[in-house]
């Protein structure tokens, strides 16, 4: 983030993960979830144009580009290129900047879910 700011970058995208504030797993994965919550803390106060994607499980099947996507989602799973394509897509809205949210496969295409999200419903 330093360096992105040195750089003149403005723009962060984070992968972080679903509830990171909730210990679950082993002593392993409860401090990866710790990192990712302290990451995602420090991104928010960086004063760079963050966006954190905080997906589900992951799964190596086909994606389906439909998507959920919301501020506190129930756990769930996402294929990985479901991820890259939503990745893909904030890249190119700059109003997804200061949004954090969960995204699990869902009912809803993937530009559609964004729109909405950025629309602030």
């Amino acid at each position: 983030m330093e360096s992105a700011k040195r750089k003149g970058i403005a723009r962060y995208i984070m992968i972080s993960a679903m509830n990171t504030r909730t210990p679950r797993g082993d002593d392993v994965f409860q401090a990866y979830l710790q990192a990712k919550a302290e990451a995602d803390d420090v991104l928010m106060q960086s004063g760079l144009a963050y966006t954190i994607v905080r997906p589900g499980r992951l799964l190596d099947d086909p994606g389906t580009g439909h998507v959920a996507i919301g501020a506190s989602l129930p756990k769930g799973e996402i294929p990985r290129d479901d991820v890259a394509r939503v990745i893909a897509e904030v890249i190119a809205r700059p109003a997804t900047a200061g949004r954090a949210f969960d995204l699990t496969t869902g009912a809803m295409p993937i530009a559609h879910a964004l729109d909405l999200l950025t629309a602030g419903k």
